[in-house]
């Protein structure tokens, strides 16, 4: 309605306009009167075509206006829609995070009943495993007590036989004694037999009784005494880069630097189990051992192999079980693995690997060099030796020590 006024006003104001302009023409043309009227409705008509035209534009522009408000309405009413939609998804979705954080919590708290009792059931489980160690503890102590009373029962009957040897053994006649001489003349089986136990040389029948003598060195005094020294450096004035036949048959000065000979270690360590046991100084007088309860080497068509060291215990570490099972090498006699000849190398003969854990035949040096002395797993390096002696002995289970006054009594007169 507003509208339609407005556009009047329009209409009005300009036929107003064309009416004022035709009475100027009128005025101006008086004699041609009837030609202006008709130039007055020409103009009228062209007038009304406008407006006409303007109006269709008018009504289009306020239909076009028109339906955008009602886009614009109809926007905001969805809009509206879609954000009361979304609030009442939103509000369906809390409940649904909050029924399902309660359903977690429930299920949490059952599995921490259950766990719980499980922690609570393996607590019963262990008492009752530990009152069972208590108990079997309880039982191998009382066995451990009898089998100590047992071995210490077997330990006397042992002294008592070491001591009834010792005595026979003193009124066996002596043989080629010799007040002079620094080797005790008395013929050995092995240097277990020695009833004096002091450490020197003696006389060892290698190959049982009435066999050939030998001149032996017997260690009374260190670890239990009974051991038969088979090699020994401590000086340095021995060379021990000899030829295969030095090896073979021995070199050296027996109770000094020396090499007992392969044959000779041999067929003493192939007619019973023998154990050998390895002592170390170093250059800070520390000493260090390595034990070995079953030690063998083969003949010499196995090129002395060493066939045993077995069972290491000690204080060294074991650098010699990977020897074994390789045969002897010397400069001019090649049995090692390694490409070269390991005792060129390093200068000493030994059951060489391709490469070598210990070496007790290099030279005595305070500096380590590729031909020096070595027992690897202790490092030779930091630990330089200055001595060095391998001694065997007849290994015994049980080892008789602190002999029984038998002997004492054999000896009182009747």
């Amino acid at each position: 309605m507003k509208f339609t006024k407005i556009l009047f006003v329009v209409v009005l104001h300009f036929c107003t306009l064309q009416i004022i302009t035709g009475t100027q023409t009128n005025e101006t043309y008086p004699a041609n009167s009837g030609f202006g009227y008709e130039l007055v409705l020409e103009r009228l008509d062209f007038l009304e075509f406008k407006f006409q035209e303007l109006f269709v534009q008018i009504k289009e522009q306020a239909e076009i206006i028109e339906n955008n408000q009602r886009r614009i309405e109809s926007s905001q009413t969805d809009l509206q829609w879609k954000l009361e939609t979304s609030d009442k998804k939103t509000v369906l979705l809390v409940r649904q995070l909050d029924s399902s954080i309660s359903d977690h919590v429930t299920l949490i708290n059952g599995n921490l009943s259950i766990v719980n009792a499980a922690v609570a059931q393996d607590a019963t489980h262990t008492t009752d495993l530990m009152e069972d160690l208590e108990h079997s503890l309880s039982k191998n102590m009382s066995d451990v007590k009898d089998y100590s009373r047992k071995i210490l029962e077997l330990q006397t009957i042992c002294s008592n036989h070491d001591s009834i040897k010792s005595a026979l053994f003193e009124l066996q006649p002596k043989k080629r004694t010799n007040a002079n001489a620094t080797t005790t003349e008395r013929a050995l089986g092995n240097c277990q037999e020695e009833p004096t136990k002091v450490s020197g040389l003696y006389q060892l029948e290698l190959n049982g009784e009435g066999s050939e003598l030998v001149t032996v060195f017997c260690e009374q005094q260190q670890y239990g005494g009974g051991w038969l020294v088979i090699m020994q450096q401590s000086k340095g004035l021995v060379d021990f880069n000899r030829s295969w036949a030095d090896y073979k048959n021995g070199f050296g000065d027996i109770g000094g630097d020396f090499w007992m000979g392969l044959e000779q270690i041999h067929q003493i360590v192939s007619k019973a189990k023998y154990e050998l046991l390895i002592d170390m100084v170093d250059f800070d007088n520390d000493n260090w051992y390595a034990r070995y309860s079953w030690f063998s080497i083969g003949g010499e068509n196995e090129m002395y192999m060493l066939d045993h060291a077995d069972n290491y215990s000690g204080s060294a570490g074991d650098s010699l079980s990977r020897h074994v099972e390789h045969k002897f090498t010397t400069f001019d006699v090649d049995n090692d693995p390694y490409n070269g000849n390991n005792a060129v190398h390093y200068g000493g003969g030994w059951w060489y690997h391709d490469d070598l854990d210990s070496h007790l035949t290099g030279k005595l040096s305070s500096q380590r060099n590729k031909k020096s002395l070595v027992w690897g797993s202790f490092g030779s390096e930091a630990h330089p030796l200055t001595s060095v002696k391998m001694m065997i002995r007849k290994y015994a289970l049980l080892r008789c020590q602190n002999a029984a006054n038998l002997a004492v009594h054999l000896r009182k007169e009747p």
